[in-house]
């Protein structure tokens, strides 16, 4: 795409070259001119003043339609020449009238391309018209007594010659220099043109037949002209006001655009077309406008009670120097009304005198305040577009599904969320009713349906809101809990006219609440378990007629303290996961003798339990650095799993691993084994497999999410490897320290340096 400079460059250049053609062509015309003149009788002094004068007269601008900086002046030229040809003859025409020309706009300080491009344009157009007149008259030179049928005819014709060479340069000209089709300037004034032709050559014919019948009638010439003039003006004016209504309401319906930076487009360009502006401008008081570059034309906008001339020579310096930077000398600002007073100022500039009458200026004002209405318009649909794509981004990024159902029920609005939650994409939802889109069983096991759900609506008087738990049917099969909030947009009538449906995904927060009351549960019958026999026990001492000898007592407080440590255990548990919730456990890293961590707790069991089990170990002994309790406690909780689930009479295996980096401990049951679905879920905390009241194992389900927390908070990794029916394998493996490191580091051998304690964060 060329920008704007590079397509002014090349009109410069199109504009040159005309200019240099026109003015060679006139140059060689003159010079065929004088060089007929040298070879007749000398011309009267007279005569050469006469045309002089006649033609300077058919140069003085009668109306000028404008285009952009430049424009078209129309003139009496048709007349003079042919007034000038029966005077003093064509080639004294040609010589003198360019040689006038020339001079008449070098006087008046015209740009010297301009006043030669009149100049040659004068030349050339005079030429053709006398070619066209000697080929219709046969004759070189017009008859000083023409007044032949065919005389009048010849000089229209060469008059309509002139008029169409001097309309279709100048209109060549004007377009180019300004960017115009050279056919929008020739049309705008064509009508106008055409008058002036006929009115132009008609006075010079009438001239010149006054003139021949008697001298003295020539006094009456000027009123015929001063009449035609009047013609020319009002037919002008007519022009302008129907140009300027046209523009006016292509304007109008340019400012219906709802966007601001629009609106501002279409005022700058009806302006430009309705006044003739060079320049104009919206400046508007919002500190994030232009109207920070001009702060004193601006001032004096909103001061201004309507619109007002302002002229750069009159004004104050600061005035002038903004105008000077908008390349203007004088404008016309009008005020722009806002909702709450003045908003800003239209200004209309112009790089010559503005020449606006008043009627003009009432339309200014007017255009500045239909401008105004309009900037209010595109700025308030800016805020309501706004605030309904700032509303749609929040319902396409909720995390919520948002339906809007019509009164039919039938689905209008389908959002990402909604999308998430019943696996249906928005384009298979849309325009479906929604009890198609959307199907599922309410708590009650009734089907879902919005019919239903909006009778229910109407049934409470008092809200416009339902809640309902729904189990939804999603497409791709499953189901999910979702938890659907109706509300009812009603009509002033009452009529419900659509209604809004919110679905929240509550399938995690009912799977936390099964998991709560399986935790109560779990905890309650595992509380249960060792609580009732110690309170028989107790109720049996309160008996006046109970005795028992010491081995009773003994084997009868060896059970009571076995329940109270599985009590103080499950206690334990519940505070330790506690902690670790929140952060609050503390470990003591230090090198650690694990075969002897692990020989404690296997003795532990086995007494405890009575329980066989079995240890294995390879490998050079190597020691670990890592909190020994805690170390010791993650190895109790593997072998009491593996006691709670393995048969009677199996016994559990240990194998101690030792290798450069880590030292790994697996504790193995011959259980019934885990499915592998299921292995993930052992290490969640208050996680067992089977129905919390009907299994046979005793325990809540934290002791694996324990020893998992516990391990990687030592750097160590715990895993599991488990078939159904064969049983299963707990892995723990920690960091191993070999004794060089450890003298390396300026330990002696078996030595256990101090490690302060360490906080773990979970």
């Amino acid at each position: 795409m060329r920008s704007a400079r590079s397509l002014s460059e090349r009109s410069d250049a199109r504009v040159r070259r005309l200019v240099t053609a026109v003015a060679v062509a006139g140059l060689l015309c003159v010079a065929a001119a004088v060089w007929e003149l040298t070879r007749m009788p000398g011309p009267q002094p007279g005569q050469v003043l006469v045309i002089a004068a006649i033609v300077l007269v058919g140069h003085i601008s009668l109306i000028r339609i404008r285009f952009g900086a430049s424009g078209n002046s129309f003139t009496w030229g048709e007349a003079a020449l042919i007034v000038g040809a029966i005077v003093g003859g064509w080639p004294l025409v040609i010589a003198v009238g360019t040689l006038v020309v020339l001079l008449h706009y070098a006087v008046l300080r015209h740009a010297a391309r301009k006043y030669v491009f009149n100049a040659g344009a004068f030349a050339v157009g005079a030429t053709l018209a006398r070619v066209t007149y000697s080929v219709l008259t046969q004759q070189w030179t017009p008859r000083p007594d023409a007044q032949r049928t065919v005389d009048v005819l010849a000089l229209a014709a060469a008059a309509a010659v002139f008029f169409m060479w001097n309309s279709i340069v100048v209109a060549t000209a004007v377009g180019w220099s300004q960017a115009i089709p050279v056919r929008t300037v020739w049309v705008k004034g064509g009508r106008l043109r055409t008058l002036m032709f006929l009115g132009n050559t008609t006075a010079g014919i009438a001239a010149v037949l006054i003139g021949q019948v008697s001298r003295a009638t020539l006094i009456t010439l000027p009123f015929f002209l001063l009449a035609v003039y009047y013609v020319y003006n009002n037919t002008l004016r007519a022009q302008q006001e129907r140009d300027r209504w046209r523009e006016l309401q292509a304007t109008t319906l340019q400012l219906q655009h709802t966007d601001p930076r629009a609106v501002t487009a279409s005022v700058q360009r009806g302006a430009e077309a309705l006044f003739g502006a060079d320049v104009s401008l919206l400046l508007l008081s919002d500190p994030a406008e232009e109207a920070v570059k001009y702060p004193s034309i601006l001032a004096a906008g909103l001061r201004a009670r309507g619109p007002m001339i302002v002229r750069a020579r009159y004004e104050m310096p600061r005035v002038q120097r903004e105008l000077e930077s908008l390349g203007v000398v004088e404008c016309v600002i009008a005020p722009l009304e806002g909702a709450s007073g003045p908003a800003g100022a239209l200004l209309v500039g112009f790089r010559g005198a503005a020449h606006l009458k008043r009627r003009e200026l009432q339309v200014v004002g007017d255009f500045a305040n239909h401008a105004s209405v309009s900037m209010q318009r595109a700025r308030l649909f800016g805020e309501i577009d706004e605030q309904r794509s700032r509303l749609a981004a929040v319902i396409d990024n909720a995390s919520d599904g948002v339906v809007l159902v019509g009164a039919d029920g039938v689905v209008a609005s389908w959002n990402p969320g909604m999308a998430r939650l019943t696996a249906r994409t928005e384009v298979s939802a849309l325009g479906r009713s929604l009890d198609r889109a959307l199907t599922g069983k309410c708590s009650d096991g009734s089907e879902f349906t919005i019919a239903s759900a909006l009778d229910q609506l109407d049934r409470l008087a008092s809200s416009d809101h339902l809640t309902l738990d729904v189990e939804l049917e999603l497409a791709d099969g499953s189901t999910r809990d979702a938890a659907l909030s109706l509300s009812a947009v009603r009509a002033p009538s009452g009529i419900c006219e659509y209604a809004v449906l919110v679905a929240r995904d509550i399938t995690e927060r009912r799977e936390v609440q099964l998991a709560k009351q399986d935790f109560i549960a779990t905890v309650s019958h595992e509380l249960r378990t060792p609580l009732t026999p110690i309170k028989g026990f107790l109720s049996l001492f309160l008996r006046p007629d109970f005795q028992m000898d010491k081995p009773q007592q003994r084997v009868i407080f060896g059970q009571m303290l076995d329940r109270a440590n599985q009590l103080e255990r499950l206690v334990e548990d519940l505070l330790s996961t506690s902690r670790m919730e929140h952060g609050e456990f503390s470990l003591r890293p230090e090198p650690t003798d694990v075969a002897a961590v692990v020989e404690h707790a296997v003795e532990d069991l086995a007494s405890a339990s009575g329980r066989a089990v079995s240890l294995y170990s390879n490998g050079q002994p190597a020691r670990a650095l890592c909190d020994p309790a805690r170390l010791q406690q993650v190895v109790a909780n593997l072998l009491s799993n593996a006691d709670k689930y393995s048969p009677g009479g199996k016994p559990v295996v240990v194998h101690l691993r030792y290798g450069s980096a880590e030292v790994e401990i697996a504790v193995q049951d011959f259980g019934s084994g885990i499915p592998e679905d299921k292995q993930e879920e052992v290490f969640e905390p208050f996680h067992r497999l089977g129905d919390h009241l009907t299994r046979k194992t005793r325990g809540c389900g934290l002791g694996l999410h324990i020893a998992r927390r516990l391990v990687e908070s030592m750097d160590g990794r715990i895993w599991l490897e488990s078939r159904v029916e064969q049983g299963s394998t707990f892995h723990v493996a920690v960091p191993a320290i070999v004794p060089e490191r450890e003298q390396a580091a300026g330990a002696p051998d078996h030595a256990e340096p101090q490690v302060p304690a360490l906080t773990v964060a979970s």
